[in-house]
């Protein structure tokens, strides 16, 4: 049964906001993470998301009180019509580390709201740069001459019974932008990672070997869970969460023709793309292309791309004999 839109944003607010530990980044810029975008999947796939998530949570849950040691989601996307879901393990710090960290944050996103009236300074005007080098040979100087003699910026010549290359290169104007307003707030977001790492780099911060150990658990069980979400998003749809039986004639990950996606064969009619039934190309219901058409495309663009290929090669060969 298709899940309606309101429920939908509803599991995924849910999603993001129960699994606090698993989730922890999603409030970060995207400088930072690329969970600040959320779950970027349809709605058909997020029953097994938060399927997941909440194993996932569960390890957080029995680990990270006694070990400081957690699950992090970086990113959760469609890719080629399947489900990837990245994470990684983290060792966290001593809570007073934390406690630093969060104030650090919540200080300097206030501070680099901050209207700077910034402007730009020059740095270095134009200038010109000479560079002389010597040659070992006449055979190196007529080569260089002869290679260089259209050159505007290069001049080879005699010298004194020696043999010069000179090679002038121009170089445009170096600027920087300096605040003109809250100086000293710039000053300090110039330095904002230093002095957020300083703690960590005074005290040397390095997991202990308790959490080393705790670390390869919590990869092993995460690894599992991860590819079982996986694998149970690979054979439902994108949309409506549909599972498709793999005995099905109708190819659903071919929906674009290019941008694969993975819907069933009632959603790829309403959405209006192309698919492969048959055989055959089918869009809004309706066969598009026959089979033999199909075929003939599909070999054409295979002849394209393996001359392209062979091409390759035979420059990459011609090199190699050079």
């Amino acid at each position: 049964m298709k899940m309606s839109s309101e429920n939908a944003e509803n599991l995924k607010y849910s999603i993001l906001h129960s699994n606090k530990i698993l989730y922890c980044m999603r409030s970060r810029p995207c400088t930072e993470t690329c969970m600040c975008w959320g779950l970027e999947v349809n709605n058909g796939w997020l029953n097994a998301i938060d399927d997941a998530s909440q194993r996932l949570e569960a390890l957080n849950y029995l680990m990270y009180p006694k070990f400081r040691v957690r699950v992090q989601a970086d990113q959760v996307k469609e890719k080629y019509g399947t489900l990837h879901f990245y994470y990684s393990i983290v060792a966290d710090p001593p809570k007073w580390m934390c406690a630093w960290n969060r104030l650090f944050h919540s200080i300097f996103d206030k501070i680099s709201k901050l209207d700077f009236k910034r402007v730009e300074v020059l740095d270095k005007d134009a200038y010109d740069e000479v560079v002389e080098k010597e040659l070992a040979s006449r055979e190196e100087f007529e080569k260089e001459k002869e290679a260089n003699k259209n050159c505007c910026n290069v001049e080879v010549f005699e010298k004194d019974g020696k043999f010069i290359r000179r090679a002038t290169y121009h170089h445009y104007k170096r600027t920087h932008s300096v605040a003109t307003k809250h100086k000293l707030m710039d000053w300090l977001l110039d330095r904002r990672y230093f002095i957020e790492n300083w703690p960590s780099r005074l005290f040397d911060f390095e997991p202990s070997h308790a959490q080393n150990c705790i670390s390869k658990i919590l990869e092993d069980k995460a690894r599992d869970i991860v590819a079982k979400a996986e694998k149970d998003c690979y054979n439902v749809c994108e949309h409506c969460g549909h599972y498709i039986s793999s005995k099905s004639t109708y190819s659903p990950r071919c929906t674009t023709r290019g941008w694969i996606a993975y819907l069933c064969q009632e959603c790829a009619d309403k959405t209006g793309q192309q698919y492969v039934m048959n055989g055959s190309v089918w869009q809004a219901g309706k066969e598009v292309m026959t089979k033999k058409q199909y075929a003939e495309e599909k070999a054409k663009a295979d002849a394209t791309c393996h001359a392209a290929q062979e091409d390759g090669e035979e420059e990459i060969d011609d090199e190699d004999q050079d």
